[in-house]
């Protein structure tokens, strides 16, 4: 009797929270969707890179203001022809719902070119990939700067 309870005990426990999705950024809300990049990816000398941040409670900045959500709709419209192309950064805190972040995600895709490179999300310095010049290197934030190197 005490292992038919204890099974049934581990089955309830199971069904109510084994199959659960996450519901924070910080514990996963899917794959990036296709087409998005990286900071890590790096990008053109000539491609400037806004960054929308979103808070644990949901609010909203655009390059370090806030900003409403119908306001960010019109900065994504207006980024999506600027030439150079602008790339718009998303960074979320750990603790922000998956259903804020998948929508965001759904308004930048809906908005940009997100399928050239557009669109990027995730933490990390940016690599800045020099499109001129003898050694076309990517340059590397995180590396020791020549000058700072022991003879």
């Amino acid at each position: 009797m005490k292992r038919e309870i204890a099974f049934l005990l581990s089955l309830a426990l199971c069904a109510s929270g084994c199959h659960t999705k996450a519901t924070i950024y910080g514990k996963g809300c899917g794959a990036r969707p296709a087409g998005w990049i990286t900071p890590r990816q790096g990008h053109s000398i000539w491609n400037g890179v806004d960054t929308v941040t979103v808070a644990a409670n949901g609010a909203l900045t655009f390059n370090g203001a806030n900003i409403s959500k119908n306001s960010l709709r019109s900065n994504l419209k207006l980024a999506r022809g600027l030439e150079p192309a602008v790339i718009i950064h998303a960074k979320f805190d750990p603790e922000v719902n998956c259903e804020r972040v998948l929508e965001i995600r759904q308004m930048m895709s809906q908005m940009l070119d997100c399928q050239h490179g557009q669109c990027a999300e995730g933490e990390g310095h940016w690599w800045l990939i020099g499109d001129v010049g003898r050694n076309p290197q990517p340059y590397d934030p995180e590396a020791t700067p020549k000058s700072a190197e022991t003879p």
